[in-house]
């Protein structure tokens, strides 16, 4: 941890009905502090270990009611205890984990958390790899890393939130700032910064906790389920004639420029446009599988078993034919039909259709070339004969 800060107000309280709150542990560091306090071992041996001063910091309201610890010197590791008078948890009840830090010098890196530790635990070691049920607290360091800490420990893994609780610039001040974890007998949670609202909702959604069921282990896949919802239909033939119908014809509504000369231009041929008969390689109609369930998704996933009955075997239940009928395995006909025929489109639309327009600017430029040449290398027909006098011919 870098930096000093200031711990000011510690408390530990389950909430009641109404306004009322049972307080389990709370602590304001008055100058009788140390009596509760345990100021642990941990990196003594190596001489990284700092220490706790009694002190208001650099700037307060109340001298002596503001009074907190503050951690020194800078760049070490620092760790205390003190014990809750009584068993506490949330059952039944909200528990409410809150204190208030300040950060007289912004952190470069580093991090200051409360952990709600067993009985059990090694007070007089208590260090980073004391095993914890809950830490709680900010994460800072450089610009990348802002956010609040809640971690849970289950099963000896220590499970960090799915996503980060950020924190914003602003909130990292040289203030005294206010952090809450609520849990609530209902498995949901609220995580709060100076009264505001950080991150709520379900923990089983925000951590990785074990699900309340699991997969069935001993439920295997039938071996008649289906995967796939629709196959081709098997009873489904392809029309007669209909690898003959071309995907190009020839514009009907096309007509032969009245300038069009056969003897120099050649024979006329109308453009070629889309088919609107041609409807590409033919597939058979998709019917409904003969083995798919009635209803629900074809995809087959084992039956959820409660995590307490991991060895019990549960029957794959099966989706019902009807919402009001007995739950049965339904076989759903299966459907046929040829080839939908698209309607041919509108005489406006096959001439704004892209290869109609492309015929067209092609019939223009031919015919603008074929006026261009007449112009520049035919003599008008008047004028073909050099010679006015009549061709004589030899008997």
């Amino acid at each position: 941890m870098a930096g000093s800060q200031t711990l000011t107000v510690i408390s530990l309280m389950a909430l009641m009905t109404g306004a009322s709150a049972k307080v389990f542990f709370q602590e304001k560091f008055d100058d009788s502090w140390t009596d509760r306090w345990t100021k642990s071992s941990w990196k003594q041996s190596d001489s990284t270990d700092g220490d706790f001063t009694h002190t208001a910091g650099l700037w307060y309201g109340d001298a002596d009611a503001d009074k907190g610890i503050q951690t020194g010197p800078d760049a070490r590791f620092y760790s205390t205890s003190a014990s809750a008078a009584e068993k506490f948890g949330n059952e039944g009840t909200p528990l409410v984990l809150q204190f208030s830090v300040k950060h007289e010098q912004k952190l470069d890196c580093g991090g200051g958390y409360i952990k709600l530790l067993p009985e059990s635990s090694d007070m007089a070691d208590f260090g980073g790899d004391t095993p914890y049920s809950i830490m709680f607290g900010p994460d800072l360091c450089g610009y990348d890393v802002s956010r609040i800490h809640a971690i849970f420990t289950h099963n000896d893994e220590n499970l960090l939130k799915d996503d980060e609780i950020k924190l914003d610039y602003s909130d990292k001040d040289e203030f005294t700032h206010l952090y809450t974890l609520q849990l609530n007998p209902d498995s949901t949670y609220v995580i709060s910064f100076d009264n505001k609202e950080k991150a709520s909702g379900k923990i089983e959604d925000g951590w990785k906790f074990p699900k309340k069921e699991i997969n069935d282990p001993d439920t295997s896949k039938p071996d008649d389920w289906v995967d796939v919802k629709k196959i081709p239909d098997p009873e489904a033939d392809k029309p007669d004639g209909y690898d003959d119908i071309p995907s190009e014809i020839p514009d009907p509504e096309a007509e032969q420029p009245e300038d069009w000369d056969e003897e120099e231009d050649g024979e006329w041929e109308a453009p070629m446009i889309d088919n609107p008969e041609f409807k590409g390689e033919w597939k058979p109609a998709m019917s409904t599988t003969r083995r798919t369930r009635a209803s629900g998704s074809t995809r087959w996933s084992p039956t959820p078993s409660t995590s307490r009955t991991r060895t019990a075997s549960f029957r794959r239940s099966r989706p019902s034919a009807s919402s009001s009928g007995p739950s049965t395995r339904a076989r759903s006909s299966t459907t046929s039909s040829s080839p939908t025929t698209p309607s041919t489109p509108s005489r406006w639309a096959r001439r704004r259709s892209p290869r109609s327009r492309t015929a067209r600017r092609t019939r223009r430029t031919r015919t603008r070339r074929r006026m261009s040449r007449r112009r520049t290398t035919r003599t008008p027909r008047r004028s073909r004969t050099t010679s006015s006098k009549p061709i004589q011919r030899s008997m």
